[in-house]
């Protein structure tokens, strides 16, 4: 994909835009699609981690159209960079009760993995019926 100097007021020191608003609307649909799918008659408890998976957690689950229950995680993994640094640390935790409750994890971008496996061993603990996590992109791999 060429690069492309964004149009956007304020981000102007973005290098290029990698991921345009179409693909990202397209994604949306087509995972709120397989996820309520996925949970045909049960109502899911989400889980999204942020800052990042905010906006996306908000588009997708206008899409799912299932009984949903919402908590946010906090986890600092950047710390003030542009890569990920160091060993992701929960910064605040889940404040309603998981335990047999089916668990959609909602982060926006896999980048190394790390973030995603600190957030699900510690949904694990926490006894769920079920764990899934959701990601709108890899950073390698682009769109799923």
């Amino acid at each position: 994909m060429p690069a492309t100097k964004p149009a956007l007021p304020g981000i102007q020191d973005l290098e290029e835009i990698v991921v345009s608003e179409s693909m990202i609307k397209r994604r949306v649909r087509k995972l709120g699609e397989e996820i309520a799918g996925a949970y045909p008659d049960e109502e899911i408890t989400v889980v999204a981690i942020i800052n990042g998976a905010l906006l996306f957690a908000a588009d997708l689950l206008r899409e799912i159209r299932r009984p949903i229950r919402l908590d946010c995680i906090r986890v600092s993994s950047y710390r003030n960079e542009t890569r990920s640094v160091g060993k992701p640390e929960i910064v605040h935790s889940l404040t309603i009760d998981i335990a047999n409750r089916h668990v959609l994890l909602i982060d926006d971008i896999l980048d190394t993995g790390k973030t995603l496996s600190v957030v699900v061993n510690l949904i694990k603990k926490l006894n769920p019926a079920s764990v899934k996590p959701a990601c709108c992109w890899t950073r390698k791999a682009g769109a799923r």
